[in-house]
Order: C-alpha cells, then sequence, then structure tokens
C-alpha cells in the first residue's frame, strides 16, 4: 500500500506541477471507489490482498500530494490554518460517529453494504471538484534536485513526501 503510494510520489508530483491539482485529485477519488467495492468482495471472489493494497496504493499516491499542494495554492496561510483546523474537526466527529452509524448500518444491513455506501458517496464527492475552476500555478520542478534534497536531508516518510513538491 504505501510502497505503491511512495513509488508514485515522482510521477504525480511532476504531473501536478504541469498540469494542477485538480485532476489529480480527481483521478485519485476515482480510484478510491474501486479500492473500496474490492475491499467489500474480497472473501466473496477470493480477491488477492495485494490487489486492493495495489489499488489503495494509487488512490494514496495519486490523491493526497496534489490535495495538499492544492491547499497551499489556493489559501492564504490564515485560511490554509483554518482549513485544516475544519478539516482536523471534522475528522474527530466523524471519528466519533463513524463506528456508531457504520456498526448499526453493518450490522442491520452488511458489511459489505456498508463499504457501497461509502463507495458511493466517495464518487458523489468529485461532482463539486468538476464544477470548480482549474486553478493551475506552474511551478518548476527538478528530480535532480528533489534527489539531491531528500539525501541531504531525509528523516522520515513525512519528510520524504513533502519535499517532492518542495524542491524545484
Amino acid at each position: 500500500y504505501f510502497g505503491v503510494a511512495t513509488a508514485l510520489l515522482p510521477p504525480v508530483t511532476w504531473i501536478t506541477s504541469r498540469i494542477g491539482s485538480k485532476i489529480p485529485m480527481i483521478i485519485g477519488i476515482l480510484l478510491l471507489v474501486p479500492y473500496l467495492l474490492l475491499f467489500s468482495v474480497i472473501e466473496k471472489y477470493g480477491i488477492s490482498p495485494f490487489l486492493v493494497a495495489v489499488v489503495g496504493g494509487f488512490y494514496e499516491g495519486i490523491f493526497w500530494l496534489p490535495f495538499h499542494a492544492d491547499i497551499s495554492h489556493i489559501c492564504t496561510q490564515k485560511q490554509a490554518g483554518q482549513t485544516i483546523a475544519l478539516q482536523k474537526t471534522i475528522g474527530i466527529v466523524a471519528t466519533a460517529l463513524a463506528p456508531v452509524i457504520g456498526g448499526l448500518l453493518a450490522v442491520f444491513i452488511s458489511p459489505q453494504a456498508l463499504l457501497w455506501i461509502g463507495a458511493s458517496l466517495t464518487a458523489a464527492s468529485v461532482i463539486p471538484l468538476l464544477y470548480s475552476p482549474l486553478i493551475h500555478k506552474p511551478v518548476p520542478f527538478s528530480f535532480k534536485r528533489s534527489w539531491s534534497t531528500i539525501a541531504r536531508q531525509a528523516r522520515g516518510t513525512d519528510i520524504f513526501a513533502a519535499y517532492w513538491g518542495a524542491c524545484a
């Protein structure tokens, strides 16, 4: 999962620097749908967990870097802080409510239905992105400078991922 996501960082960074973050974010979100659907039928059809992990890694690797780049481009520092705070607040509330709601759905309907509902909501979340403007601020990107910065300062995967977009 994370190996695939990490391997995708260089090409995703290059693509995002060329075309902007909206299209890679849409592709990433749409890759989450088959990940959830494959996960929902893994036992029924004997699908390889490796395949499910690879599809999930593609989602992880393609979505998150453009998402963070998009926040940094469209927001001032204060707006970015407010956006991230709102995202964290929603995450905390969802962390409290999701097990209750998800548990009820899983018990009274089925665990697979829960994943199908999640996949449907995920697919629907692309709709606002389709209507948002395509904002692209070209950023020069160099694989050579990225690797030299990583080699010089890499201390973990968070730094590794952060430097891909900041090493122009």
